[in-house]
């Protein structure tokens, strides 16, 4: 995905790869990126709709439901990268 029209390498990362990079210490060079993208949108897709479902059919109030929905998204967001963090670090060797 390219953020600017310079082709720097940098711009060319979406912001979960460079999440992964950051934490796990991945290499990105090993990282096909466009399986990697449709990796990531359908993580997206799960974290999203799994929040969605848990608010709508267990909680009636809205600010009951912002504050437990910023919660299990941050909460899914660190488990589900965590997963995919470790699936690179093995595929890589460590």
């Amino acid at each position: 995905i390219k953020f600017n029209k310079n082709n720097s390498p940098k711009d060319s990362l979406i912001p979960e790869l460079i999440y992964l990079k950051k934490v796990y210490k991945i290499s990105i060079s090993n990282i096909d990126k466009d399986i990697f993208s449709k990796v990531v949108i359908l993580l997206n897709s799960f974290i999203i709709t799994t929040i969605y479902i848990i608010l709508i059919y267990l909680l009636n109030t809205w600010v009951l439901r912002i504050i437990v929905g910023i919660v299990l998204l941050i909460l899914m967001i660190i488990i589900c990268y965590g997963l995919l963090g470790r699936y690179y670090m093995k595929k890589e060797g460590r």
